[in-house]
């Protein structure tokens, strides 16, 4: 199993070049602090060195300018999905509490309806129990004059009153408690439907709540690392370009002092100021470089690496070939193997270095010993080609001078030999 090395958004430096930018930089303004002929030539070196860490510093900035690019691509669109999420989820929320106070208040009308029917009821059963009672005491008085010819036909119309009239109070209790009844199941069937439309909304609310908290959260760090990005942008162009120019004059004055007698390093004037200068814009550059180290370099960040598409939790890398695609360590670092061996493999096909050489460059030779091979074979097709073509011309051309020869014919016409391919007789 192979090792992956320390990953993150600031490389490690060349085995040539001090551990880091801050302990380079240090050693830079110590080396320059007795600055005379005798560490001419160290002072010398180690500027070189300076502006070696200053462009790997640049390159580092880049790297990380593009995974931001390529995570800031992918939150954008992840924050436009959330946003969309809790508008539905605001839409639901609004629909659910609608229901809800629509089946609350239709069940507070059902009560009131229960209530009034409750009222009806207790007035219904005395109506029942009073014509039940003389009900009774007509059916009574029937039984009792039963026998009398004058009364019996009177009492038994009482009698018969007082039953119907019973009957429909008895009815009419009937139909009030299946009312009831009615209602009780619907408020029952409702206080069920409630009872789902607020674990609903509950649900809703969650979710709602849990979906706004991580939107937040991917926008604060969407904001954090777009701080990050500007802040190391004006460090790499700013910061990193006063170090190269400083730099640049110092070892100006130091190719000077060379052509010049031995002391003309330190009789210049402008020798102390340049120093100064060197110092403080490595000084300013260090700041910055602990500042940016203090914030952005422990950052990791919940992905899906688009080659192995494992769940990690890194600082990612983003290839150059393809910038929209979030790499772990181990991909990142595969990923780089493969293209440098695709470059060195097409550069010795191709035959012409990758590198962009000077104008001044002369152009390659068609004799180069790489693409010798290639141009030959290039060469060789160029001339049967050519001598292909020669010898059908000529015979071509010698065809039709025997044929304009024999007999003195013409040459059959387009249309003729289109009748003699169909073989239709002129």
């Amino acid at each position: 199993m192979t090792t992956v090395p320390a990953f993150s958004y600031f490389p490690a430096p060349s085995p040539n070049l001090p551990v880091s930018i801050t302990e380079g930089l240090q050693r830079a303004t110590e080396a320059l602090d007795d600055l005379n002929k005798d560490n001419r030539k160290e002072a010398a070196r180690i500027l070189k060195e300076t502006q070696g860490l200053i462009q790997q510093k640049q390159k580092e900035v880049a790297r990380w300018e593009r995974t931001f690019a390529a995570l800031q691509k992918d939150y954008n669109r992840r924050l436009h999905e959330q946003s969309g999420q809790i508008r539905e989820l605001e839409n639901s929320q609004t629909e659910h509490k609608n229901k809800f106070a629509e089946y609350q208040q239709d069940r507070k009308q059902f009560e009131d309806a229960l209530e009034t029917l409750d009222t009806e009821l207790t007035g219904a059963r005395a109506e029942a129990q009073r014509t039940q009672i003389k009900k009774r005491r007509r059916e009574k008085n029937y039984n009792h004059y039963y026998y009398i010819p004058l009364l019996n036909k009177y009492l038994k119309k009482k009698y018969l009153r007082s039953q119907t009239k019973n009957a429909a109070s008895e009815d009419h209790v009937r139909e009030i408690r299946t009312a009831m009844e009615e209602i009780e199941r619907k408020m029952h069937d409702m206080g069920i439907l409630l009872g789902q439309i607020q674990s609903e909304l509950t649900a809703v609310v969650k979710q709602h709540t849990e979906l706004e908290a991580k939107s937040k959260e991917l926008q604060d760090l969407l904001t954090f690392l777009s701080q990050g990005a500007e802040f190391l942008r004006d460090l790499a162009s700013i910061q990193c370009d006063n170090v190269v120019q400083a730099t640049k004059e110092l070892k100006e004055l130091i190719e000077w002092a060379g052509k010049h007698k031995q002391d003309a390093l330190e009789s210049n004037p402008d020798r102390g100021r340049l120093i100064d200068k060197f110092k403080m814009a490595c000084l300013d550059l260090e700041e910055g470089e602990e500042f940016a180290q203090s914030r952005w370099s422990t950052i990791k960040i919940d992905f899906e690496c688009a080659r192995c598409h494992q769940q990690k939790k890194e600082w990612p890398g983003v290839a150059k070939d393809a910038p929209d695609d979030l790499l772990c360590q181990q991909c990142y670092v595969d990923r780089k193997r493969e293209l440098k061996v695709i470059a060195h493999n097409l550069g010795n096909f191709s035959g012409i270095s990758l590198k962009s050489d000077p104008p001044s460059s002369p152009a390659p030779s068609l004799s180069s010993n790489k693409s010798g091979g290639v141009k030959k074979v290039l060469k060789n097709v160029f001339m049967r080609s050519s001598s292909s073509v020669t010898t059908s011309s000529s015979v071509t051309t010698s065809s039709s001078v025997l044929q304009e020869g024999d007999e003195g014919e013409k040459p059959p016409t387009p249309v003729e030999n289109k009748k003699k391919f169909l073989g239709i007789s002129t």
